[in-house]
């Protein structure tokens, strides 16, 4: 078998597959290139898909329990939603994902490269 830290490998997508196959291929002594159209990796599981829905389900949750609660003898006002500052916190959520597995190519053997399909 070749020496693997003469081995490149592209791997297309930075989604939950795409990133753990780059850095386990960077991990194994390869020199890896990243390719994704976003500033890091996540695909759109992290940036528009599980992780915002699910915190926005985490809020309507809060919310369901805040009713709830008057049946154990706690009640709250009528929640008032400032739209603006629940798409910040979700936005904090997404970035805060993301920004950790910004680190990672850095300290091993890869390069991200942004790039889009063009139709």
């Amino acid at each position: 078998m070749a020496n693997s830290s003469n081995l490149r490998v592209a791997v297309i997508g930075g989604g939950p597959g795409g990133y753990a196959a780059a850095f386990l291929a960077a991990d194994l002594g390869m020199k890896v290139t990243l390719i994704d159209p976003e500033v890091n990796p996540g695909g759109v599981c992290l940036y528009r898909g599980c992780i915002p829905s699910k915190a926005l389900l985490h809020v309507a949750k809060l919310l369901e329990e805040a009713e709830q609660a008057k049946n154990w003898g706690i009640e709250f006002g009528e929640p008032k939603v400032d739209l603006n500052k629940l798409r910040g916190w979700k936005e904090s959520v997404v970035k805060k994902l993301t920004g950790g597995l910004d680190s990672y190519p850095n300290s091993v053997r890869s390069s991200w490269c942004r790039a889009k399909r063009h139709s």
